[in-house]
């Protein structure tokens, strides 16, 4: 029976979307009986929503469409609920989670209850919550105000892009006492399309964004290049666009920023690091992308392409292999491409000439684009009579440039308009100074950050032209290495009314963020800056004209040494994530310094601190090993290792050496050329044991093991090599403080042992490598020591004692964000519940496991392929290819969150 729409109320209606998650779980677990729990949850819902003048709406399965006439009636009936689920007895002491959100407009009535925008905002809303949790829209909380009941708060969530919807949601979380308050990041399209958020209206572009979102939506348009020189908009537009076309792309929207990249050889392993894509053997990584993204209906959009216009032919290379797939580059200038259209961002239209009324003035884009920059520095800024003229013509000297009118609208905090005209107009003659082989409007743009350099002090002027040896941002840490030790130009006497410079790179920072210049964020709680392309194109030029560019590199590069160095043992630890994360930051950073190394080494240079600076790199390369390997950027890895390895170095380079050997071995072998990684660790294992360092031998000797257990299975070396190397590896190792490479051998040890069939001495082997594992607590050693005792305990049915064990191994994969691992565990589980005739969980299991494996182009290895085939057909003999194709179907679709909190906690229940 429906609903009476009879009485809801009209006008402003605040409206509740409330939805059970993990459906498909408790639909496996209680099977005909989960319309009681539906029904149950839908009771509990309303009675709390009722006495708070909620009125039902609609009811579909587990979701629940409710409006109040107020918002704080909304608030509290949605509160009311959360708290009347979490301490309802459910059966079998499983509580169903409810997500829920709130989101205030005016919705068309109609006779079966509203429509319009509001209510899909609403319904979004909700699915961008999780179970427990109370997310609303910023006009919800607007309305509310301070007015909050006593126990509940707010939780400022950001914006975020919600599917179906035009642009970007604020999203608030409500805090309620006694309630779980602490969720994973919202489940919205922000996330995965990684769009930079937006934290100022984009102005004056709202005809040529239309015009753009038709030409995309076009089927004959498969690229658009947006054009322009620096300083126009073009990243600002191309984002827009994005968020506009999200809804049109069923397989989402990826953003992916090319300014940090120095070489055009690395935008194809940028774009796959965007995507989630991972490095597979020796399959080229341009294959590997097309593969994730040939069945896909995507949008790519590729930033600041203009420095990497040799890549244009991995452009080509995706629109030729990728059917569905759309992508839009921004860029000074076309990539040349047959299929290219061109859409260039002009500056903003001048505000009309003298003798216009104000409101003309008020109404141009330059000026309202001024005016709102201005505000966000001085929030008590408005345009007027008075000033008006003065902001029009700051306008038209700066050619109605968005990044020269920002800059410009930064000094509003210490100069009014007319006094900033009059700097504009010394300082900076339009068309004039900029080089003359420059277009126009790029001599204006050039001019103006030019200004803004000039009215620096002598000490800020030099910690800014530090900053043009970043590449992709940097830290405080950073910034004082990089300027330590650079010398100050002779400081003339301050200027009327500049503050005299301390020498300070800190308060310079501040200073250079307060003027626009430099842009501040927070990552990991701490402070990282970062400059806009052309402003660090323009410090670049600036460290150049002052011969500073090779020394500011190279202490650049020695403070990156110490970095990666420090990170190198600390990635094998319990705190590698962390140290992973913070060398993915610095990676821009990172090929300016190898490059400076193999430049310097041509010179015949040193690093500051005395050391050759070939042996600097040589130790760079090597120190960043694990970081290769974890952090997906093996290619890069190995062709850094290569040339470092190539140079001629002498005697004190041979320990950096040995270990750069055994790095590159170690590399060589994940994608697949076992002949090359056999020679690497045989050399750095042989260079290593001469130079008595038994840690970097014991290590290179167990990879080679692990090799030749490869080999061994294709019958290429005799059936004991793989035995006898490991086993010489473990007792080196053993001689060392090296646990990590302990747990490696003895695991490799107990894998042979199991091989063999001796069953008890894998197991006690397998069980203390794993005891090892988890006392050290590095993620990769963890994953590769417990599934080797799991797969032994499989191998005799004893799969309660197998399964934790996958589990374990899945968690740690997953902190790594290692899909190819990720996949391979849920097989494993998928097979323990193949072997207990769980023939349901695990045909969810292994359809999980494919739709992780495609999204990242991987595919197993041979010998889980078969494996798997095997499950596959015994699952459609057990279960019939319809029961088999809806349940495979539902794991491709289930999120792995839901997975795990499935195969955790109802393994007992599932049908068979």
């Amino acid at each position: 029976m429906a609903p009476d729409s009879s009485g809801l109320p009209d006008g402003t209606v605040t409206l509740l979307f409330t939805d059970i998650e993990g459906s498909t779980r408790h639909v496996l677990r209680l099977g005909a009986s989960y319309p009681e729990l539906v029904a149950r949850h839908r009771e509990i819902v309303l009675d709390a929503v009722g006495p708070n003048r909620g009125q039902l709406v609609d009811a579909q399965h587990d979701t629940l469409f409710v409006a109040f006439a107020s918002a704080q009636d909304a608030i509290l009936g949605a509160v009311g609920a959360q708290q009347a689920l979490a301490t309802e007895l459910w059966p079998d002491d499983e509580p169903i989670r409810v997500r829920m959100g709130l989101h205030t407009g005016e919705p068309e009535r109609t006779a079966d209850g509203y429509t319009g925008l509001d209510v899909h905002r609403a319904a979004r809303l909700c699915s961008a919550a999780h179970g427990g949790q109370i997310v609303m829209s910023q006009t919800t909380r607007a309305l509310v105000g301070r007015a909050l009941p006593e126990g509940i708060s707010v939780r400022d969530l950001g914006h975020h892009v919600l599917k179906d919807l035009p642009r970007p949601e604020h999203l608030i979380q409500l805090v309620v006492s006694a309630l779980p308050s602490e969720f994973p990041p919202p489940r919205t399209l922000g996330a995965p399309a990684g769009l930079p958020v937006q934290r100022q209206p984009l102005i004056g572009r709202d005809m040529l964004l239309d015009r753009c979102v038709r030409l995309v939506l076009d089927e004959r348009v498969r690229l658009l290049t947006l054009t322009g020189t620096g300083g126009t908009g073009k990243t600002s537009l191309a984002v827009q666009l994005a968020a506009a076309l999200l809804p049109h792309f069923e397989d989402g929207v990826q953003y992916v920023p090319l300014a940090p990249v120095t070489d055009a050889a690395l935008v194809e392993r940028t774009i796959a690091r965007a995507l989630g894509v991972q490095e597979r053997g020796a399959q080229p990584m341009l294959d590997s992308l097309i593969d994730a993204l040939s069945g896909r209906q995507s949008l790519l959009v590729l930033d600041n392409f203009e420095h990497v216009q040799p890549a244009a032919p991995v452009v080509a290379a995706l629109l030729a292999g990728c059917p569905a797939l759309c992508i839009v580059v921004t860029s000074r200038e076309l990539l040349h491409l047959s299929q290219e259209y061109d859409i260039n961002v002009p500056p903003l239209p001048l505000p009309p000439p003298d003798g216009a009324t104000f409101e003309q003035y008020a109404a141009s884009d330059a000026v309202r684009l001024f005016v709102t920059r201005a505000q966000a520095v001085r929030n008590s800024f408005a345009l007027t009579e008075e000033n008006a003229p003065a902001v029009t013509e700051i306008c038209r000297r700066l050619d109605g440039l968005p990044l020269a009118l920002e800059l410009a609208a930064a000094r509003i905090r210490l100069l009014p308009p007319k006094a900033l005209l009059s700097r504009l107009d010394r300082r900076l003659p339009i068309l004039t100074d900029g080089p003359r082989d420059l277009p126009a409007r790029q001599r204006t743009l050039r001019d103006t950050i030019g200004w803004s350099y000039g009215l620096l002090g002598d000490a800020d002027r030099r910690v800014f032209r530090q900053l043009g040896v970043f590449v992709g941002g940097w830290t405080l840490e950073a910034l004082q290495a990089v300027t330590a030790d650079a010398s100050a130009a002779e400081s003339p006497a301050p200027a009327a009314g500049r503050p005299t410079d301390t020498g300070d790179p800190f308060d310079a920072i501040t200073a250079l963020v307060d003027k626009s210049l430099v842009r501040q964020s927070t990552v990991e709680g701490e402070p990282r800056y970062s400059l806009l392309e052309t402003i660090r194109e323009f410090a670049a030029e600036q460290l150049d004209l002052h011969d500073e560019t090779f020394a500011a590199r190279a202490r650049l590069t020695e403070y990156l040494l110490a970095l990666a160095e420090a990170a190198d043992p600390e990635l094998l630890t319990a705190e590698q994530v962390g140290w992973l994360d913070r060398l993915e930051r610095e990676l821009g950073n990172l090929s300016v310094a190898f490059t400076w190394c193999a430049a310097a080494h041509a010179q015949g240079r040193q690093t500051p601190g005395g050391s050759p600076a070939g042996l600097a790199g040589l130790r760079l390369a090597g120190a960043l090993h694990w970081f290769w390997w974890l952090g997906g950027h093996v290619s890069e890895g190995r062709r850094w290792l290569s040339e470092a390895l190539s140079w001629e170095l002498g005697d004190e380079a041979q320990p950096a050496r040995a270990r750069a050997l055994y790095a590159a071995g170690t590399l060589a072998m994940i994608q697949g050329a076992y002949d090359e990684a056999h020679a690497l660790l045989d050399q750095g294992y042989e260079l290593a044991l001469s130079l008595g360092d038994r840690m970097t031998a014991g290590r290179s000797l167990s990879y080679r093991g692990i090799i030749e257990t490869y080999f061994y299975e294709t019958d290429r070396l005799d059936r004991d090599a793989a035995w006898r190397t490991s086993d010489v590896s473990a007792q080196l190792l053993e001689a060392t403080t090296d646990r990590w490479g302990q747990a490696l051998a003895v695991s490799q040890l107990g894998a042979h042992a199991r091989r063999v069939g001796a069953f008890d001495e894998a197991e006690r082997l397998l069980l203390r490598a794993s005891a090892m594992a988890r006392d050290i607590g590095e993620r990769y050693l963890l994953g590769s020591c417990v599934p080797k005792l799991g797969n032994l305990y499989y191998d005799v049915q004893r799969y309660d004692d197998a399964e934790p064990l996958f589990l374990e191994a899945l968690a740690a994969f997953r902190e790594l964000r290692e899909d190819w691992w990720t996949a391979r565990c849920l097989q494993y589980l998928a097979l323990t519940a193949g072997g207990r005739q769980e023939y349901l969980r695990a045909a969810l299991l292994i359809g999980c496991a494919d739709a992780i494996l495609e999204r990242g182009a991987s595919r197993r290895n041979p010998r889980e392929e078969s494996h798997y085939l095997r499950l596959r057909g015994e699952l459609v003999q057990e279960l019939g290819e319809a029961t088999f194709d809806d349940a495979y179907a539902r794991g491709r679709q289930t999120v792995l969150d839901e997975m795990l909190r499935y195969v955790h906690e109802e393994r007992a229940r599932v049908p068979t």
